[in-house]
């Protein structure tokens, strides 16, 4: 490290860092010191500490010089840039709960390489760092070369140590593959029998058809949407299915949070339509602390009222009960959260505080609508 320029040796924590925030939280160890964004372990960027928060070891590293960097932290940097550039970002994650020294890293690296079906590149004489770099360098092109060829990855996890592990798909998943006890929970949900030879565009009308049955039917006991005791019933059928003992998944709350169309933010305005899944995805560097930046920009509702797609509108969700909620807001204003939900769905006008807008109450939403705005016929 010590023979970088300055330039390159930020440059690399630049890398780490932007790696760390898009990825899973990670447990690392160089000897006996602990490197993480896990909860109260963290001493790097993620959920806990945002990108230049004081408390990261990236930051303190960027304002010293490399002679005067601790042995430690050489090491990490070093291995962990080798690592995430040697193909996904993630890889990172297959380290948890280990040591990341350079031995350890060489012979993951070699061993990854000889798996890709590549020859390994001559490492004889280079000094550590430069080693690690041509091994990266030769793994990341290996992968790419597969990835390119059609090959799918996939990574198996230890719960408990948070520990992964790539692993190559030995040939192509078809459809005919799903499992039948969940091609049968689909095609009940859709009411039509399971495209197994659906091209993108028909499997993408067949689950448009899916959700809106799912979310017209009647809501589940112990669920607040139809939607939600659907989602359940998915990952319930898939851990029986494949005799999982814990299944996990990624899916947005409503079925409309996808498609929903989002209020500008103040300062932001956006085109007529913006999904909230776009919105979200083009504004990721929001995502900031009180400390080290701008808040994240609120988000709409998760049900939309129609009087919500007003500029200039102000909308908050309900509590459900509780006394305290985030404030969502299309303006520069913010109004406080009802210590109760608002009651069934209305469209009652009712004169807002401040007398310029009105007001339509919902179940689940408020929000208010500039005064020579479109009537509000619909909440939520």
């Amino acid at each position: 490290m010590a023979t970088l320029e300055p330039a390159q040796v930020h440059a690399r924590l630049d890398a780490i860092s932007h790696a760390l925030v898009h990825m899973a939280p990670v447990m690392l160890y160089v000897g006996e010191r602990c490197y993480s964004n896990l909860g109260r372990f963290s001493n790097l960027p993620g959920r806990s500490l945002a990108p230049g928060a004081e408390g990261s070891v990236l930051t303190a590293l960027r304002d010293t010089p490399v002679p005067r960097w601790k042995a430690e932290d050489a090491t990490f940097v070093a291995c962990m840039h080798a690592l995430i550039s040697s193909g996904s970002p993630v890889r990172a994650e297959e380290f948890n709960g280990i040591q990341l020294a350079p031995d350890v890293l060489r012979e993951f690296l070699r061993e990854r390489i000889s798996a890709y079906g590549e020859p390994l590149p001559d490492t004889r004489g280079l000094p550590a760092g430069a080693a690690l770099d041509l091994l990266s360098g030769a793994c990341a092109r290996a992968r790419a070369a597969l990835v390119a060829d059609g090959a799918v990855f996939y990574r198996e996890i230890n719960g408990a140590s948070l520990h992964k592990r790539e692993r190559r798909m030995a040939e192509p998943v078809t459809w005919a593959e799903l499992p039948p006890e969940l091609t049968a929970l689909l095609a009940e949900a859709a009411g039509l029998p399971f495209p197994y030879a659906a091209g993108p565009e028909e499997l993408g009308s067949y689950t448009r058809s899916l959700v809106e049955r799912v979310t017209a039917g009647p809501v589940p006991a112990g669920f607040t949407t139809a939607y939600e005791g659907f989602l359940h019933r998915f990952f319930e059928t898939v851990a029986e299915a494949l005799d999982c003992d814990v299944v996990m998944g990624a899916a947005p709350r409503t079925s409309s949070s996808c498609t929903a169309p989002c209020p500008p933010s103040a300062g932001r305005p956006w085109p007529p339509g913006t999904s909230t899944a776009a919105w979200r995805r083009a504004v990721p560097s929001a995502r900031g602390s009180a400390r080290t930046g701008p808040p994240w920009p609120p988000p709409c509702p998760r049900t939309a009222p129609a009087c919500a797609t007003t500029p200039g509108t102000t909308c908050r969700t309900a509590c459900r009960g509780r006394t305290r909620s985030r404030a969502e807001t299309t303006g520069s204003s913010r109004r406080g959260c009802p210590t109760s939900p608002t009651g069934p769905t209305s469209t009652t006008p009712a004169t807002s505080p401040s007398g310029s807008a009105t007001r339509c109450a919902c179940r689940w939403a408020s929000c208010w609508r500039a005064a020579s705005g479109p009537a509000c016929t619909t909440c939520g």
